[in-house]
């Protein structure tokens, strides 16, 4: 055990680096400076929308797989928060062959289909085609920016997760997106140019009370901003924004939502959203046995290896009523 603390202690005391290191494409590091922190501006209540969402795979199979995604829209005012929306759509996504070759099709029911190529290069896992479970997560991103699409306006709109787009099918709604609109971002992944973490490097440089960090890094897309967002909080979050946006003015109302006890410095409004959003394991169970139930009464189609839209449609639509 000694001989394991003193590996972590080494680990643990080397240089914090003097930039975070930039791995993604378009993005420059700029260096540390005491200079780029600055005193959060003064709280300000004003009625903020959170969105986030949840899905489940339910059945899957090599050629298909239909699963549910479900989004929340919290409106929080000061330390008041109320459920808007919660929206929940079933999924049917396929394979199929095109004229260019292997396709997938994702179908909501009741809604839009896609086309979307297996071998996209932000969708393959190394020179693996696309899972379908990786296609499902791009329709939940996108139904979480389509969301965030239709409450902008005045009010400030809060998505959890990077303000970003890999996938084109996400690019396309994205690029919808402007005014007051901020991505949350939980993860700890990022690290200086020496390896060490980013968050603890700044920590150690930061000041004792709440602060915000800007610059730490140059892109066209979005602006990074770390942020001890209250007095209270364990850890700064990444807040992303577009690069136009009014800093101040946003920090100032994301200061106010964030300051419950449960996780200080870290908007109410989001964890709210995520329990509205989350689809438990319980829910999933059931949702996966009406499905298998709505299943066995196609026992026709079912020996045609679910090869028929609508045999998939009809069942589908029986879960949604």
């Amino acid at each position: 055990m000694d001989e394991l603390i003193k590996q972590l202690q080494e680990v643990l005391g080397r240089a914090r680096g003097t930039e975070m290191l930039a791995e993604k494409p378009g993005m420059k590091a700029v260096p540390f400076s005491l200079d780029y922190f600055r005193a959060l501006p003064d709280a300000e209540i004003k009625d903020v929308f959170f969105i986030d969402g949840g899905q489940a795979t339910l059945f899957e199979t090599p050629e298909m797989l239909i699963g549910v995604i479900r989004i929340a829209v919290i409106k929080q005012n000061g330390n008041r928060t109320a459920l808007v929306e919660r929206q929940q759509n079933y999924v049917v996504i396929h394979t199929s062959f095109e004229e260019s070759g292997l396709c997938y099709e994702a179908m909501i029911v009741g809604g839009q289909s896609f086309k979307i190529n297996p071998n996209e290069s932000a969708l393959k896992d190394g020179e693996v085609r696309a899972s379908f479970s990786k296609v499902l997560d791009v329709l939940r991103k996108k139904a979480e920016l389509d969301k965030a699409a239709e409450h902008l306006g005045e009010s400030l709109v809060v998505l959890d997760g990077e303000l970003d787009a890999k996938a084109e099918l996400e690019k396309e709604s994205l690029s919808k997106l402007k005014g007051k609109i901020v991505g949350v971002v939980k993860s700890q992944s990022q690290i200086t140019n020496t390896g060490a973490s980013l968050y603890s490097a700044l920590l150690d440089m930061a000041p004792e009370s709440s602060w915000w960090y800007w610059p730490v890094m140059e892109s066209k897309n979005a602006d990074w901003i770390i942020a001890k967002l209250s007095s209270e909080s364990y850890q700064p979050y990444r807040i992303e924004m577009l690069p136009k946006a009014n800093k101040e003015e946003i920090l100032a109302i994301l200061r106010t939502c964030s300051q419950d006890l449960s996780l200080p410095g870290y908007p109410y409004g989001l964890l709210v959203a995520d329990q509205h959003a989350r689809v438990s394991e319980q829910e999933a169970a059931l949702l996966k046995t009406m499905l298998v139930s709505e299943l066995s009464k196609e026992t026709k189609l079912l020996k045609d290896s679910f090869d028929t839209h609508e045999m998939l449609n009809r069942i589908v639509l029986r879960l949604s009523r």
